[in-house]
Order: C-alpha cells, then sequence, then structure tokens
C-alpha cells in the first residue's frame, strides 16, 4: 500500500467544517472509502485504520463535532435521557440534525458524525440466537450463526461501555412495568441479552456513562481521529459512486458548494437503509428500469436494491398519570439520575420456540422521559411492539440530484397473511393486562388511547391508523446466496455485479432481529470490517 497521508482533524471537527487543504486534496486518494459516517462508518473507520499503511477516507454529510474532549457537542445529542425521533411528535417540529425524509415520525434519521447512535435511546439489546442463525441459513454461510457471530457481538458490547440499568434508579412507572409483570407472573431477567432470556421483564443494558450518551462517535472514531492515515470528510454530501469497466473507482461528494471527485481501491457504502440504496441508485445500481426513468443508465440491474425495507412495528398506548405519578415525574426531571430503562419480552402465539416476537416498554410525559411523546396531559403508557415484522416496504429514489430525497413506504402492517396485525393485537391485549394490576394502577388511572372500549375491528382500524416505526430500518440492499434475485450484496457485504465495492450496515441485514438493531450494527460492522482488513 502507499504511504499514509497527513489531515487536520482539529480543523475538521469544527462546525462549519474548514475547507481541506490544498496539500489534502491533492492526496484524495483512498485505499478504503467509507460513504457514511454513521455506527457502522465509525466501526469501519476505525477498525480499518488500525493499519497504518492503509489511507482511509470517511464521508459524512452531516457535521463532525470533533473528540468530547473538544466540548463542542450540542447538549441535546450528549444527553441520554433525552432519546427517540428527531421531530417532535406533538408538533412536527424537526431537529437540525434530521434528514428530514418525508414519511412521517418512522423516518427520523440522524444527519451527523456517529449517526444515530448519536441521538438514539441507548437501549443495547441483542436479538435471539435464532435470530443470527436465520441470517446464516437465508446467505448460506455459517459465518452469520449466532456462535460465530457471537464474538463481535461482544466486541461491539465492550467497546461502547454497556453497563446494566438497575432496578432501584428507575422511574416510577418503568419500575412500574417490572412489578406488573411480575404479578401477571412473568419471570424477573437479571440479563435481557442472555441465549434463554425470551419471556420476562428486567431492566434494559445501556450504552451511557451516567447521562452521556456513549455513541459510536465516542467509543470508535474518538481513538482512531490521531491517526495520520485517517481522513474524516464531514458536511459532504454524497452524490455516487464511480464506476469504471464493472469496478467502483472512488466517489463524487458535494462540499463546500462544489463538486469533489475521490479515488479508491476499495468503496464501502454504510449510509443507512435509506441513504445506502439511494447512493447505489444514483451510482446506476438498482432496479435498472426504473433508473432508467430518471436517466440514469443502469450499470447493474439488482432489483432488491430499495426493496424489502423492515422496521419494528409499535404503536403508543396511554393511561391517565395519577398526580402522585407527576409529582414523582417532576422530582426526577429536577435531578441527575443516571440513564435506567425497563422492557417486557413476551412471545406471542405466532412466535416460534425459544424466542419471543414482542417487546413492551413503559414511558411517562417528563423531558426525560420520552420528550418525543410529551403532552399537555401527564401520561403514561406502554409501546407494544412487534419485532419480527414481516410486512415490507420500500425505499424508492425519486431523482438523480444527490439534495432530492428517496421516497419511503414502511409499509407497516400490510403483510396479506395479517401477521403483524395479529401479533400487535395481542400486544396489545397483553398491556392492557399488566395495567390491570396493582403495581400499574397505584399510578395510573383510566386508559385513555386507544381507550378501554375500543376493542375487535375497532381496535384494528386504531391501530392502522396510529401504527409507526422503531426507527430500526432495515433489509434494503440485503445479503443473500447468488441465486437470490433479491439479494444485493453476498454474504461478505459485496456487491453483486461490481468489483471492490461493498455495503456494510443496516441496509444488508437479510431478516429483522428482535432487538433494536444498534448492536447488531456495530456487530456486522467489526465482523466486517474484519474480514475486510484481511483481504
Amino acid at each position: 500500500m502507499a504511504g499514509a497521508f497527513h489531515s487536520r482533524h482539529d480543523c475538521l471537527a469544527t462546525t462549519p467544517v474548514s475547507p481541506v487543504s490544498d496539500r489534502d486534496r491533492l492526496t484524495m486518494t483512498f485505499d478504503v472509502l467509507v460513504l457514511g459516517g454513521g455506527a457502522a462508518g465509525c466501526v469501519l473507520a476505525a477498525r480499518l485504520s488500525e493499519d497504518p499503511a492503509r489511507r482511509v477516507g470517511l464521508v459524512e454529510a452531516g457535521p463532525d463535532y470533533g473528540p468530547l474532549s473538544a466540548g463542542r457537542w450540542p447538549r441535546a445529542l450528549l444527553d441520554a435521557r433525552v432519546d427517540g425521533a428527531l421531530i417532535d411528535l406533538t408538533t412536527g417540529a424537526r431537529d437540525a440534525h434530521d434528514w428530514g425524509y418525508d414519511a412521517g415520525r418512522s423516518a427520523s434519521r440522524a444527519r451527523v458524525i456517529g449517526g444515530c447512535s448519536s441521538h438514539n435511546g441507548c437501549e443495547v439489546l441483542w436479538g435471539a440466537p435464532s435470530d443470527y442463525d436465520e441470517w446464516a441459513d437465508l446467505t448460506g454461510d455459517a459465518g452469520w450463526s449466532y456462535t460465530r457471530l457471537l464474538p463481535y457481538l461482544q466486541r461491539a458490547d465492550r467497546t461502547i461501555e454497556v453497563r446494566p440499568s438497575r432496578v432501584a434508579e428507575l422511574s416510577p412507572i418503568r419500575r412500574s412495568i417490572i412489578a406488573a409483570g411480575r404479578e401477571r407472573g412473568l419471570a424477573v431477567l437479571p440479563h435481557l441479552n442472555a441465549p434463554g432470556a425470551v419471556r420476562g421483564v428486567g431492566g434494559i443494558p445501556v450504552n451511557a456513562r451516567g447521562t452521556l450518551r456513549w455513541g459510536a462517535a465516542f467509543a470508535y472514531l474518538d481513538a482512531a481521529r490521531p491517526r495520520p492515515n485517517l481522513l474524516i470528510l464531514a458536511d459532504s454530501l454524497v452524490d455516487r459512486v464511480t464506476l469504471d469497466g464493472g469496478r467502483a473507482t472512488g466517489a463524487i461528494i458535494r462540499r463546500a458548494g462544489r463538486e469533489e471527485q475521490i479515488t479508491a481501491g476499495t468503496v464501502i457504502v454504510a449510509a443507512g437503509s435509506y441513504g445506502t440504496p439511494a447512493i447505489l441508485g444514483r451510482s446506476g445500481i438498482g432496479p435498472a428500469a426504473h433508473l432508467r426513468t430518471l436517466g440514469i443508465r443502469p450499470a447493474v440491474d439488482l432489483p432488491g436494491v430499495g426493496a424489502r425495507l423492515l422496521d419494528h412495528a409499535y404503536v403508543l398506548m396511554s393511561w391517565a398519570a395519577r398526580p402522585r405519578l407527576q409529582a414523582a415525574d417532576d422530582r426526577i426531571a429536577a435531578g441527575d439520575p443516571p440513564l435506567s430503562l425497563s422492557e417486557v419480552k413476551w412471545p406471542s402465539s405466532h412466535c416460534r420456540a425459544g424466542a419471543w416476537d414482542t417487546t413492551v416498554g413503559a414511558w411517562s410525559g417528563t423531558v426525560f422521559d420520552q420528550r418525543a411523546h410529551g403532552a399537555a396531559r401527564h401520561l403514561a403508557g406502554m409501546a407494544p411492539c412487534v419485532m419480527k415484522t414481516v410486512s415490507r416496504g420500500q425505499v424508492t429514489l425519486r431523482s438523480a440530484d444527490p439534495t432530492v430525497l428517496p421516497g419511503i413506504d414502511h409499509g407497516f402492517l400490510s403483510d396479506p397473511d395479517g401477521h403483524d396485525l395479529a401479533v400487535l393485537v395481542e400486544a396489545v391485549g397483553l398491556c392492557r393486562d399488566l395495567a390491570g394490576t396493582r403495581a400499574w394502577r397505584y399510578w395510573c388511572g383510566e386508559e385513555v388511547e386507544p381507550g378501554p372500549a375500543v376493542r375487535g375491528p375497532a381496535l384494528e382500524t386504531w391501530l392502522r391508523a396510529n401504527v409507526g416505526g422503531s426507527y430500526h430500518p432495515s433489509g434494503t440492499a440485503r445479503m443473500g446466496k447468488p441465486a437470490d434475485r433479491h439479494a444485493v450484496v453476498d454474504s461478505r457485504g459485496r456487491v453483486f455485479g461490481v468489483d471492490g465495492l461493498a455495503v456494510v450496515d443496516a441496509s444488508i441485514f437479510p431478516s429483522i432481529p428482535a432487538a433494536n438493531i444498534h448492536l447488531s450494527v456495530l456487530a456486522v460492522a467489526e465482523k466486517l470490517a474484519a474480514e475486510l482488513a484481511r483481504d
């Protein structure tokens, strides 16, 4: 490999980012170019730059506030207690870091170094062992089995410094759902990520240092920033991957009002389940007939690009908060408690043996408990969620212009067999059962949404009208066997039909695990980074 080059990370970390120096512009050639500075991109940049002879470039459309020690990160991105959407569900207002996808609250994505790990709820949950074994079956690669993936899950877990949520530090409503589960005969699970933890209640492991969100930008990228062989290009919008004779040769980016060419030996797209299919499409990789309608010359006809979008479907149920709950929440809001969360894991009647397909979290209406769910009336609630969704949506490229965001149709509850709706109906029944316990009734009064009389067909109508996603999009460039016409990449993330091009992010998931996907994304990036480093 060619020798290393030098970059000024302190300048690149400020906002707005200072222009790249003339010297760096002359050396905009990399061994590996990573397109997307989210969670996966941070892992890839950090791990691949460990070899000082490998020149690595990391491109991020949003700002880079530099290392945590620089003190430039916005408070809202640091505070782990302020979680969830970058869209306020009561006003529709968007945070400045939101990408702005026109698909409702479920499409909220963070445009900042670290991606959604810089604003998420810090819940660190693993899928069931059978989820990863399913990946091995769908890809024909035993390397994706739970046993083989386990070291990468563990490595990611250690790197983001996961700690348990302590029951004594839970808010009243989050304690009450554990007590309600006990009343209904559910086991208290001391380790929610243990392979056999499939039915019960417990505290959720979190990646937070007290109240500080310990996202991928800090956990992975900060230690790598001083390396002279790593260059971070923030505020740089990826237009497309450049191709020559069936091989990826680099990328075109838009930065500071101008177009720039970057050359690379290997290009890795890590822009997430919405951004990755858009970049591939603009590069001529995707459903050929559709690309032609946009004036894009197809390079590789891959109909699976943008197809089969998956997310965990959920609804918010609410109950009136008793005065004692509001008073307790006010005391918590005035203090500085560490982040602690809880959850119910539950297998519905549709679930395969040895796994779960439903979770329930609890929330109440304070600024630190689900800011995005705030309301004029102080409420408490549960969020029943379908964790093994089969309904599929789609991400559709709308223009060859990279400033035009793709269209997103989540397709919630659209599967023809009604599987997801049936699981969600059962989950609502579970929530109502938990709400009937002494533990829940101590803090909460009557059911507000959807209301106790809403049952049967009326409940199904309400669910269809109110269902949303859990900000866990996946599957839009999925891994698969070469004979699978809907597969976009092979089991090592390599794009079919293009040499030197890979995808490493949640878009390659062949199915969705029964857990929020952050740790799975990190583990996938750890695994594929290790394999790329050996090439």
